[in-house]
């Protein structure tokens, strides 16, 4: 298992025999991301000396503008989304419970406003100026927001106290990515620091999506942002990426209900809140909903301490679990 100073040296060296394997033979095969169980898209193919890799981590890792747009993109319905993509009450405490947050300088993935008080000082980072400009609940004497890269995060090495964050790994397309992100985090916490990651972790095998339709309107599902969750764990790809292109989401629930009107009359949701789908529908995203065996064992190598926390008894709260990560090697 690579520590994680060592691991960002194994991707530049991959980098580079991918270069030169492209060099060789410039009809290189592009990778293939496996969507569905049926289906792959494909990475383009390399320009120049650009690698699939560089590909992934520059579109799938958030730093190039397919995620930035696709978040200004849903800042403009933040309003309309509730739980589990936004944390509830019970699973902000279990941050507070697990990671004993009070007199902690505490780093936060993103601007969930949700988790903007926890910590006796807070800096979060976002990509995208405009999730700062219009969720951030605003600067404060012991709380900032400062636009950075997760990847390349705007502090000293060990200097920090505890990283926080809700759902970020999923909006990262690929394992690789997944694993530079610990490492990341790694390398910015102290020797006693610890992190706590909320996830949205699927099955082993993806759902059935005559089961998911049925759940639905039969009043089982209990807020539209679980069924977009549930709908997204019908169609993820295989081990170990578990990913899956944001837009392949709205045509997959597009495809179990067609029929809005009827949705809306069987479980009580406003239309304009299933709507909300339809932000997914020309995103260049991808997502990742890889399972909480997969996500533990990526997070094994970069800390000695990983653990899965229960986050409460809201709708899909058993695969929105906290990972909880302690001691990270070095």
């Amino acid at each position: 298992m690579a520590a994680p100073f060592q691991f960002f040296q194994q991707i530049k060296e991959h980098v580079g025999t991918v270069a030169a394997q492209q060099r060789a033979a410039p009809a290189f095969e592009p990778v293939e991301l496996m969507c569905n169980n049926r289906d792959a898209c494909h990475a383009p193919p390399a320009l120049g000396f650009i690698s699939v890799l560089d590909y992934a981590f520059e579109y799938n890792a958030g730093l190039g503008p397919g995620m930035t747009d696709h978040w200004n993109a849903i800042r403009g319905h933040w309003k309309l989304l509730g739980p589990p993509l936004r944390p509830p009450t019970e699973a902000v405490e279990t941050y507070h419970r697990e990671l004993d947050l009070s007199e902690a300088h505490v780093v936060l993935l993103g601007v969930t406003p949700e988790l903007a008080g926890l910590g006796a000082t807070m800096m979060a980072v976002d990509e995208s100026s405009d999730m700062i400009a219009g969720i951030w609940p605003g600067d404060t004497a012991s709380r900032k927001a400062v636009k950075g890269d997760w990847l390349d995060l705007p502090v000293s090495d060990a200097s920090v106290d505890a990283v926080i964050g809700d759902g970020c790994l999923s909006v990262l397309g690929l394992s690789t990515a997944r694993r530079a992100l610990f490492a990341a985090i790694a390398r910015v916490l102290r020797p006693d620091g610890r992190a706590g990651l909320r996830l949205f972790a699927g099955p082993e095998t993806p759902d059935d999506p005559a089961a998911v339709q049925a759940l639905a309107l039969s009043g089982g599902v209990s807020t539209f942002h679980e069924l977009k969750l549930r709908v997204a764990m019908t169609a993820t790809g295989r081990a170990p990426d578990h990913a899956i292109p944001v837009r392949t989401i709205a045509e997959r629930f597009d495809a179990l209900f067609p029929d809005r009107q009827e949705l809306s009359a069987r479980t009580g949701w406003d239309l304009p809140v299933i709507a909300t789908i339809d932000v997914y529908r020309n995103s260049t995203a991808i997502y990742s909903f890889a399972p909480p065996a997969q996500l533990v064992a990526e997070a094994e190598a970069f800390f000695n301490d990983v653990r899965i926390a229960p986050t409460g008894g809201y709708g899909l709260a058993e695969r929105c679990p906290l990972l909880v990560l302690r001691s990270p090697k070095v």
